[in-house]
This record gives C-alpha cells, sequence and structure tokens, in this order.
C-alpha cells in the first residue's frame, strides 16, 4: 500500500516560508538534474552550494538566478 504524501502548498498572500520552497522543489525530484542553491542562516550569513555539474552550467544557473533577481529588483513579474 503506498503513503500519501500531501504536498505544501503556498497560499495566496502569505509569506512564502524555506519549507515550502524546499517541499515543492523535492516534489520533482524524478525530473531534477542538478542542483545549485543559495541559504541565508538565522544569523543572516550566506552558504550556497551545488551538485554535481558542469561548470557551463553552473555558470547559467548563475546567470538564471542572477535575471530573476533583477527582474525582481526592477518590479517585473517573475
Amino acid at each position: 500500500m503506498s503513503e500519501y504524501n500531501p504536498r505544501l502548498v503556498h497560499l495566496p498572500n502569505t509569506k512564502l516560508m524555506p519549507e515550502v520552497v524546499l517541499h515543492r522543489t523535492l516534489n520533482k525530484l524524478d525530473s531534477i538534474k542538478a542542483v545549485a542553491i543559495v541559504i541565508q542562516w538565522n544569523d543572516d550569513t550566506f552558504d550556497c552550494d551545488w551538485s554535481q555539474m558542469r561548470v557551463s552550467e553552473l555558470c547559467m544557473a548563475s546567470m538564471s538566478f542572477n535575471d530573476e533577481v533583477l527582474k525582481t529588483m526592477k518590479g517585473y513579474p517573475t
């Protein structure tokens, strides 16, 4: 018998919690080839890590992240 694992969802007009972002990403695990992540810790320091990928793919991940951040800073929908 399979287990039922309900998905975490982000409700409109609520704070998007780290648990929800991580959970909804893990829900797509079968489709994920590589991961690059930035974490802000409780002491306001940042850390980053990534799974095995080519340098060109890591560069593309960095540029994609920068593009999304710039859109947010400019007020564009992401």
